[in-house]
């Protein structure tokens, strides 16, 4: 499922949601695509996987991957460890209901780049937004 950009003419970032939980998803997008990002939502580790290389194919790369680290198929440590391994780069961020160091370590161990915690805090999926924007290059 891809939406538009909430803000027209800004530059939007290509976030990818991935969960199996589909009222997480409506949620997440609902709110990156007011923040102005544009998204794309996959079920689980493998869809994600297949998205990613969807995407990198045809020219239009994501720019951060929000990952479930509890999912059927395949989970979000395998996810990442299989991105890792194709040699991505993309910003991955782990999103687990638990923030304990030893999960934090866990998610960076398998090639997270970031963490986190259900439920989420808007304010830092605003700031996540806003970093992606200015990593963008400038028309």
């Amino acid at each position: 499922m891809t939406a538009p950009d909430a803000r027209a003419g800004a530059a939007a970032p290509r976030v990818l949601l991935v969960d199996d939980t589909e009222d997480l998803r409506v949620l997440l997008a609902r709110v990156l695509q007011r923040l102005g990002a544009r998204t794309e939502t996959a079920v689980h580790g493998q869809d994600a996987l297949d998205r990613v290389a969807e995407a990198e194919a045809a020219g239009r790369p994501f720019d951060a991957m929000l990952l479930d680290m509890q999912m059927p198929v395949l989970d979000g440590y395998d996810a990442a460890r299989a991105l890792r391994a194709r040699g991505s780069t993309l910003l991955v961020v782990a999103m687990t209901a638990h923030s304990s160091a030893e999960e934090i370590a866990l998610c960076r161990a398998a090639g997270c780049d970031r963490h986190l915690a259900k439920p989420f805090n808007p304010e830092l999926l605003r700031l996540l937004v806003e970093e992606l924007r200015a990593r963008m290059p400038t028309p």
